[in-house]
């Protein structure tokens, strides 16, 4: 059966979801190498480990590799929104190509994060040398996880 658009869509949708779950290990394994034997930086999701992911960018925009700093902000978007979700009741989107966190309140209002916008602006304030930039996502984190309802049980 042929798909349709909204079909093709989902699949975009699904495939991007199923790289989100992974998002936080693949950081770790490119840019987190274990220091000691049995010891490893983790990012676990938590609102501390988004200060990681900037030294992550500033690392992949100072190598000039071909390719490595758009896998490398898909990663970190990925894994802010995974963060969020967390943390409170979100819901991956995609609308007119773009990949967006439906948050819900504990009030019932829905707000829209488009995911690539603060990942722009972490990109900005790295390329400036922004002192703030490791900040950057925690902010966001907290602005997107305010007054939201609790995470889904995973």
């Amino acid at each position: 059966m042929p798909h349709t658009d909204d079909d093709e869509i989902d699949d975009l949708l699904e495939g991007f979801i199923v790289e989100a779950d992974l998002a936080g290990r693949w950081l770790e394994q490119h840019f987190m190498p274990p220091r000691l034997m049995f010891w490893r930086q983790k990012l676990d999701f938590s609102r501390e480990s988004l200060a990681k992911l900037a030294p992550i960018v500033a690392e992949t925009l100072a190598s000039n590799t071909p390719g490595a700093l758009e896998e490398v902000t898909r990663r970190v978007a990925q894994y802010l929104g995974e963060t969020i979700q967390a943390h409170a009741r979100s819901f991956w989107q995609r609308t007119d190509g773009r990949f967006e966190l439906r948050i819900e309140r504990a009030t019932g209002r829905v707000d829209v994060l488009e995911i690539a916008e603060p990942i722009a602006r972490l990109l900005l304030a790295v390329r400036k040398g922004d002192p703030k930039a490791n900040e950057l996502l925690g902010e966001v984190f907290d602005d997107a996880v305010r007054d939201g309802a609790p995470p889904i049980e995973r």
